[in-house]
């Protein structure tokens, strides 16, 4: 099995492209319009941007060729491996772990819908574009902690003037006190 972040994948049949044992895309057949050779790089220096809170404690990676882009109906599986001593000397939560990108257009930081096996130390997303991705987590007060507001990308991916808008949320409270919650939008 070749571990050296990059394959070529077939559009048809789709693909799997790892990272030594860090990191691992898992793309569906039909997802991509055509065969491509997808690179995962390792990246150095985090762009800097707004993480609503949250902070880094892993290894952040860069995904090429830049633009690649997903089917919305069969988005790529990320599957990023988290080291729990990185996460507790920083002081965050494993409740609050997650896979976040940087919004290279609004140069802050976007979480994306994911879930975590803790089974296997593994944080797993859907994603529908490449940029970079790094796990991020907060850290939880002994007190009261508000709740947090996990927005991710609107569906599809660069809204166009006209087509209908798939906006996600996912509202956490870590205390369980949430009673309701009220949707607000405004027009740009």
């Amino acid at each position: 099995e070749d571990k050296r972040g990059s394959a070529l994948i077939s559009a048809a049949a789709g693909g799997i492209v790892r990272l030594n044992d860090e990191v691992t895309l898992t793309v569906p057949a039909n997802s991509l319009i055509e065969d491509t050779t997808i690179t995962i790089e390792r990246v150095r220096n985090l762009p800097g941007g707004d993480a609503d809170g949250l902070s880094a404690f892993g290894q952040a990676y860069r995904f090429l060729p830049k633009g690649t882009g997903f089917d919305l109906s069969a988005p790529a599986l990320l599957e990023m491996n988290y080291d729990t001593t990185a996460l507790a000397s920083k002081g965050l939560s494993s409740e609050t772990m997650q896979i976040c990108y940087f919004d290279e257009v609004l140069g802050c930081y976007v979480p994306v819908n994911c879930w975590v096996d803790t089974a296997r130390n593994k944080i797993i997303a859907q994603i529908e574009h490449f940029t970079v991705y790094l796990p991020m987590a907060k850290a939880l007060l002994p007190t009261n902690n508000e709740p947090y507001d996990r927005h991710q990308s609107p569906k599809p991916y660069g809204i166009r003037a006209g087509a209908p808008i798939y906006n996600r949320d996912t509202l956490t409270d870590f205390d369980g006190a949430i009673a309701g919650v009220v949707l607000k939008y405004r027009k740009l």
